[in-house]
């Protein structure tokens, strides 16, 4: 190990800084201003990594290489030495645990912070992506250790939704989230079953702030009444007549107050409260709702996940007009097959059936 290859390590760990702040001789690592290891440049031989005090104890019995860090308080830091018997992997994996010590103590109102985040899942979090989807594509996603991956970030470059169309979300106003599900082995049928639990659990997140007035626009739109709130991309990756692995992204309003774009209906919690509302708190509902909604499926409680995402379908009651490739019309919902198409009866008592994508909900 050298100082260049640990330097790399550290600034790899998402949302990472460096400074000299201590001197031009010293580098900083920083998770949100919080230093979580240090390099002297004088001294290229060690670093300096937070240790939790009862695991740097047992270090230092364990290894010759580790030894309380000077200048440091020697109950939280630790001076780690190169050329001594702690290995390499070991080294970057205390210079990891080192920045979640830190990130696990941020203040929770900051989507860094999140212990409930299952402990059979990864979290990362960005300042910055392009889009959540694509980093769920990338193999730094696929390298991670567990099936199940979420991701969040405050800004995204090139956000996109439905049909193509750009997803606007103002920097660090909204929830911006991905999720990586893999090794699934479904049945194809399975796909509107998966856009349910996700579906319901954004709107589950939501209500809690907006109360039943949030509803789920057919397939997988979220609403506030009349106003569009938040939505969601799939992407499924099948094998023969099976799904293997599935990405999701998804967007929700929360503090947004101007939108920009020719979207003609965007609503947010905050314009609809009239307050801002904790970001990582309607992120803590969704992971909560999705993992009870999950399991259901897993259950094959397939009856009750689909009478809940009826009760909460948008215009799921009354007349309303729609369009398709034949013109305009006036059409009640009547049912939702199997595979999730809509089923429409139309004001002359014609029944029609609908893929997504095939028809438009007017206003």
């Amino acid at each position: 190990m050298n100082i260049e290859e640990i330097r790399e390590h550290c600034l790899s760990l998402p949302d990472v800084t460096e400074d000299s702040a201590f001197g031009p001789e010293m580098i900083l690592f920083r998770l949100k201003g919080k230093i979580f290891a240090a390099l002297d440049l004088d001294r290229p031989d060690l670093m300096v990594v937070k240790c939790d005090p009862d695991e740097g104890t047992d270090l230092r019995d364990h290894y010759a290489g580790i030894r309380p860090a000077w200048h440091w308080n020697k109950q939280h830091w630790v001076e780690i030495l190169f050329d001594e018997d702690v290995d390499d992997q070991m080294i970057r994996n205390l210079a990891t645990r080192a920045y979640h010590i830190v990130r696990t103590a941020l203040p929770k109102k900051t989507l860094y912070h999140f212990p409930e985040c299952p402990p059979d899942w990864d979290y990362q979090h960005f300042a910055t992506l392009d889009t959540v989807m694509n980093y769920l594509k990338t193999p730094e996603a696929e390298a991670l250790p567990h099936d199940t991956l979420l991701v969040t970030t405050d800004f995204q470059t090139a956000g996109r939704g439905q049909r193509g169309n750009h997803w606007e979300a103002a920097k660090e106003a909204n929830l911006l989230l991905g999720l990586r599900l893999r090794g699934l082995d479904f049945p194809a049928r399975h796909q509107f079953a998966l856009t349910q639990v996700a579906s319901l659990a954004a709107a589950q997140a939501l209500a809690k702030y907006l109360g039943s007035s949030v509803s789920i626009k057919w397939p997988n739109d979220l609403y506030y009444q009349d106003r569009k709130i938040g939505g969601m991309l799939f992407e499924h990756t099948l094998s023969g007549d099976r799904i293997g692995s599935t990405i999701i992204g998804i967007g929700l309003n929360v503090n947004q107050t101007a939108f920009a774009s020719d979207a003609p209906n965007p609503t947010s919690i905050r314009l609809e409260l009239g307050k801002e509302v904790d970001r990582a708190a309607v992120m803590r509902g969704f992971v909560k709702a999705f993992r009870q909604w999950w399991s259901e499926m897993l259950e094959d409680n397939s009856q009750r996940l689909d009478k809940h995402y009826r009760a909460a379908m948008y215009r799921r009651e009354g007349e309303h007009p729609y369009r398709d490739d034949a013109g305009t019309f006036t059409a009640s919902f009547h049912d939702l097959t199997p595979e999730g198409l809509l089923q429409l009866r139309d004001s002359e008592g014609r029944l029609r059936t609908y893929a997504f994508k095939e028809v438009t909900f007017l206003p």
